[in-house]
């Protein structure tokens, strides 16, 4: 009876051994397609949780393909100064947050024209000797 009780235990690992199967074949090619280990997710594939989980997570990563394209972008964009270098970040308000009326009055952007002497903004701003 011990005899049958030893292949029958071995008999139940067989659907695990065939659900890992299934699972480190469906990751290996995801992996591959995300620059990481074929072989290392394949093995991962027979670990219950893991296989699931890990392969969610896996699946998550952006394709290696991207991550390079997106490198090179980035490189070529340091060139031309359009990505800041060494953490700076870069002065998005080009356009002044003031205006200063003919008056003396300093105003913000918003306001058309000066409340005091009534000079419209844009006529101010157009005609104004900044340098």
């Amino acid at each position: 009876m011990s005899s049958g009780t030893g292949i029958s235990q071995i008999w139940s690992f067989v659907p695990l051994l065939f659900m890992g199967l299934i699972f480190g074949l469906v990751l290996m090619p995801m992996a591959k397609r995300k620059g990481r280990s074929q072989w290392l997710w394949f093995l991962a594939g027979f670990v219950p949780g893991w296989n699931f989980l890990g392969g969610l997570w896996l699946a998550s990563l952006p394709d290696k393909s991207i991550s390079e394209e997106v490198k090179a972008l980035l490189n070529e964009l340091q060139k031309f100064d359009f990505v800041p270098k060494g953490g700076q970040k870069p002065n998005m308000s080009a356009e002044p947050r003031n205006w200063k009326c003919n008056c003396g009055m300093t105003h913000e952007m918003n306001v058309p024209s000066c409340p005091e002497c009534g000079l419209k903004r844009d006529y101010v701003l157009k005609h104004s000797s900044q340098i």
